[in-house]
């Protein structure tokens, strides 16, 4: 990788220019650095990075978008198919651009803290609605709750309305999941089944921060409803915009403004891992 000058991008229908304030960094871009440039897939050169957050520089008359709007921007080929957030300028597909709500803040954002918003907490809604398919009062095991992609699960699931139990390996860590909307802590320390409030144990789903995408949580007869980390929903759909108030963090806001969540909900007891 190296720096260099290149010109400013040009705007165009369906894509706004960002002026770059501050960048997330993620494994994927190790891995970019490390072998996946040589896949046919990346566009050559590259300028790496698939998160950030800035403002709007320039956007089509009929653009959603208007000059000087905060943004969030993510993935959807950035730093891949088409240059990335590595820059100073960055274009990209409106469809990857959420609007931050600005005006409700009695102190301004702190832009590092935005940057880390995207790609952690839609790793954690896609995962709640689109693989866990999350509904109204399903009870939500968060592991690697200390994480966090974990506790951006907890914020959200809380914002769906779950009983959220987060599950850790430290005691003292409790109280800091319970401020940002855990219901139950519990200490995953290899008997994480028998440590589960008995009425929060029948048929749950889990999802381990970690990265795995999917595991089985016994207790007694009943056990967690196996599904593909694959699966995909159609009937939920990304949040367009950041919205919060202003006695609230960017980070605990964030999973809030994320809440705004299809309600294609039922009732059970679900387990998040």
């Amino acid at each position: 990788m190296r720096i260099s000058e290149i010109p400013v991008p040009e705007v165009r229908p369906g894509w706004v220019l960002v002026k770059i304030q501050a960048i997330g960094l993620n494994h994927s871009e190790a891995l970019l650095r490390m072998f996946e440039i040589e896949n046919d897939y990346i566009r050559k050169p590259i300028v790496p990075g698939i998160e950030c957050a800035g403002v709007v520089a320039d956007a089509m008359e009929e653009s959603r978008f208007s000059e000087g709007d905060w943004v969030i921007a993510m993935m959807g080929g950035m730093g891949r198919s088409f240059n990335g957030s590595y820059a100073e300028y960055a274009l990209l597909p409106e469809q990857n651009v959420f609007w931050v709500n600005t005006t409700d803040r009695t102190e301004p954002w702190d832009w590092i803290s935005l940057a880390a918003v995207p790609e952690t907490y839609f790793t954690a809604y896609g995962s709640l609605t689109e693989c866990l398919l999350l509904n109204d009062h399903d009870t939500l095991l968060v592991r690697g709750a200390t994480s966090t992609v974990g506790q951006a699960a907890i914020q959200l699931g809380k914002a769906m309305d779950a009983n959220v139990i987060a599950a850790c390996r430290k005691e003292k860590d409790f109280d800091r999941l319970k401020a940002i909307g855990a219901d139950v802590c519990v200490l995953d320390d290899g008997h994480l089944a028998e440590s589960l409030p008995s009425e929060m144990r029948p048929k749950t789903r889990s999802w381990n921060s970690s990265g795995r995408p999917l595991c089985r949580i016994r207790s007694g007869a009943s056990r967690s409803r196996a599904m593909s980390a694959t699966r995909a929903s159609s009937e939920t759909s990304s949040p367009s915009s950041i919205s919060t108030p202003s006695n609230t963090s960017p980070t605990a806001c964030s999973s809030r403004a994320s809440s705004a969540i299809s309600r294609h909900r039922k009732s059970s007891i679900r387990c998040l891992n």
